[in-house]
């Protein structure tokens, strides 16, 4: 569920938020009736009525896998909402991305970033990386270059190979920290050894840059990050 953007630091984002906060009580008029996709035992519904977490977020992800049934996303997103007004960091999330993808609801930034923020401060590492990213970019807060850089650290530390990715390209860039190539293959390295696909290219540029003894040493310590379980990264 990452939202990993493609704007970089510097970069006219060339478009205004006027985003007016959504009107969640229509999607508690949607026809709650369920699909034929679905098939949901009703002791489920009675234990999510009742207020069982665990019951509203198995509810959450039935209805998400068929969003794209009439009501499926409003379905889901109504699910989310109890369990993340119980505290659920996951559900938090969920909400977070349904308000920032506009799944069952108007896409809303701030919304995002208030539910996101919420969850992240859990540590819930893909709320923390989709902080990171509406930082950098400016949607549903100021931009804030050196608060993105923040965030995608920790969710770097909570083993996010996206938001890893995403602190490297930073650190590469000069963005929200001082320019630092060593530290910035380091990350691209873990998101790359992680399998994010455009970490590969991004190495590569970096490496036409440093030399033979750089990479290396930046490799060694990529490694040793991982193999520590990102213990051993709080220093990069």
């Amino acid at each position: 569920m990452n939202k990993i953007g493609s704007i970089s630091c510097g970069d006219a984002v060339g478009m205004a938020l006027d985003h007016s906060a959504a009107d969640l009580s229509a999607c508690d008029e949607t026809d709650h009736s369920t699909p034929a996709a679905v098939e949901i035992p009703g002791n489920l519904y009675l234990a999510a009525e009742g207020g069982v977490v665990n019951a509203q977020l198995k509810l959450a992800r039935l209805w998400s896998n068929v969003a794209k049934e009439p009501g499926g996303s409003a379905e889901a997103l109504r699910w989310y909402l109890k369990a993340a007004d119980l505290g659920n960091r996951e559900a938090q999330f969920s909400v977070g991305f349904m308000y920032l993808e506009g799944l069952g609801v108007s896409c809303d930034y701030k919304e995002a970033f208030r539910w996101f923020l919420l969850a992240a401060e859990k540590g819930e590492s893909s709320a923390q990386a989709n902080l990171g990213w509406l930082y950098e970019n400016g949607f549903g807060a100021p931009q804030d270059e050196a608060e993105a850089v923040r965030w995608y650290r920790k969710a770097a530390l909570n083993e996010d190979p996206y938001a890893a990715l995403s602190l490297g390209l930073m650190y590469s860039r000069g963005c929200g920290h001082p320019q630092n190539p060593n530290a910035a293959y380091i990350w691209i390295s873990i998101a790359a050894w992680n399998g994010v696909p455009e970490a590969e290219d991004e190495q590569e540029k970096l490496e036409q840059t440093m030399t033979r003894n750089q990479i290396s040493m930046a490799w060694r310590q990529a490694k040793a990050c991982i193999s520590s379980g990102y213990k051993g990264c709080a220093c990069i």
